[in-house]
């Protein structure tokens, strides 16, 4: 059991690389799952964890995004439910503290 877990959390980190290097992050990476820091690499200004849990507890994912910032570097969540694959990989929920996201918006305005 606990060996699917963690290859359904292997493949959902390579496929969030994949997704990113398809829209514009060339150098987007999945880590190695026994080395630290961010899940995703590659996404100047954000540290990315990344989870394929039943059960989506984002404070804690969050709480573990943040202390894999490095420099100036907003932490982001994204969480892959049970039941979405691959074909709904566009439907996977992206988490952030409300402060990040307004600064996020704020910058696009």
């Amino acid at each position: 059991m606990a060996s699917s877990r963690v290859a359904r959390g292997r493949q959902t980190q390579r496929l969030i690389a994949e997704w990113f290097r398809a829209h514009g992050w060339p150098n987007a990476k999945s880590t190695e799952a026994f080395l630290p820091g961010a899940d995703i690499t590659g996404i100047d200004g954000y540290s990315i964890e990344v989870k394929a849990t039943s059960k989506g507890d984002l404070l804690a994912a969050l709480r573990q995004a943040q202390a894999n910032t490095i420099e100036c570097q907003t932490p982001v969540v994204i969480w892959r439910p049970n039941g979405y694959g691959e074909t709904r990989q566009h439907e996977w929920v992206v988490a952030m503290t409300l402060k990040d996201f307004t600064r996020l918006i704020e910058r696009n305005q």
